[in-house]
């Protein structure tokens, strides 16, 4: 495996960003110490994640593009939350909504320290009792690892001194056809996942999960994006986000197992994604205009897609969903991994 370190650039604040590089043959990923995000995911000398060209630009209004997110991926209602009888709260940043652990001092705004040991690089930070309202001092760290032949492994590890609740995943944004070719509509996708956990106002969960069978949310089978996508005016679902910005209840209930297959409609590039988490987000990018994106592209709606593997959205107000709450002194673990390879016909 080789291995680089450069300058990424600098913040507004002036903080010098690193920008770490692991690459095999088959497969290069740029990794920045700011946020913990994937600038660049090459296979094949294709580059498949949408992303920046310096350091300041994921400063902006990016959408999360490649980052770690945490402490709460995806929305919890009301910005509110109860634990052990206290009652939390966050930041609204989502509407009436908390989102992707808030506005400021989340998980994605972090210079984290780096130590590369083999084919692992370790990413590691600390957020402090009382960060964007949550409890608990929270050590953290989320380790990429490149194995052979082109699978990038992605494992996180957290420690609270309090009890608290954690929700952590990645934020890339895919286009196997290349981050700049402009449509994943073509592009086939595969879910491990007979249900989802149905969506009210705001897309908060309503509390039912619901089957996939005749809606335009069955994946269970490989079909084009663009298929569900269609619907969008029709199914009222679908209406609410503009498209797919749904959970997916996965049926894998034991390791890191199987969960979806994405291929690119152009390059034939198939995207095996693995985890240990029980739901996905899948996004399509539904409200995304970015003009300012890597080599002077211009990201739309529909011309990425996210496979945001987590636990679900609001999980703390619903006690049937796996629960969220890390105990004081536990380790919390999860694992996802991308494989990468051509498509067999």
């Amino acid at each position: 495996m080789n291995y680089t370190k450069k300058i990424f650039g600098t913040l507004n604040n002036g903080t010098e960003v690193y920008l770490h590089t692991m690459s095999n043959p088959n497969i290069c990923i740029s990794i920045s110490e700011y946020g913990a995000c994937i600038t660049h995911l090459v296979y094949n000398e294709v580059d498949v994640v949408s992303g920046f060209d310096t350091a300041k630009a994921y400063e902006g209004k990016v959408g999360s593009m490649g980052f770690t997110i945490g402490r709460y991926a995806n929305r919890i209602a009301n910005g509110t939350f109860e634990l052990n009888g206290k009652a939390y709260t966050l930041a609204k940043n989502n509407g009436a909504n908390h989102l992707h652990g808030g506005p400021d001092n989340n998980l994605s705004k972090k210079i984290y320290n780096v130590v590369k040991k083999g084919n692992t690089l370790i990413f590691s930070t600390t957020s402090p009792d009382g960060e964007e309202g949550y409890p608990g001092n929270l050590r953290f760290e989320v380790h990429f690892t490149l194995e052979e032949p082109s699978t990038l492994s992605i494992e996180y590890f957290a420690t609270s001194d309090q009890d608290t609740i954690l929700n952590v995943t990645n934020h890339s944004y895919f286009n196997l056809n290349g981050h700049n070719d402009g449509s994943i509509k073509n592009h086939t996708l595969w879910l491990h996942a007979n249900h989802t956990t149905e969506a009210g106002e705001g897309l908060i969960p309503t509390g039912k999960i619901v089957s996939v069978a005749n809606t335009p949310f069955d994946f269970t089978k490989s079909k084009k994006i663009g298929d569900a996508l269609q619907y969008t005016s029709s199914n009222a679902q679908l209406a609410l986000a503009g498209g797919l910005d749904h959970n997916f209840v996965l049926d894998a209930k034991e390791g890191c197992a199987l969960i979806a297959t994405l291929i690119g409609d152009k390059t034939k590039i198939c995207m095996n994604t693995y985890t240990t988490e029980p739901g996905v987000q899948v996004y399509t990018a539904c409200t995304t205009n970015i003009p300012n994106g890597k080599e002077n592209t211009h990201y739309t709606n529909y011309s990425l897609v996210c496979l945001e593997t987590q636990h679900f959205p609001d999980s703390i107000h619903h006690k049937e969903f796996p629960s969220v709450v890390l105990k004081a002194n536990d380790t919390f673990y999860s694992q996802t991994k991308f494989e990468f390879k051509k498509a067999e016909f």
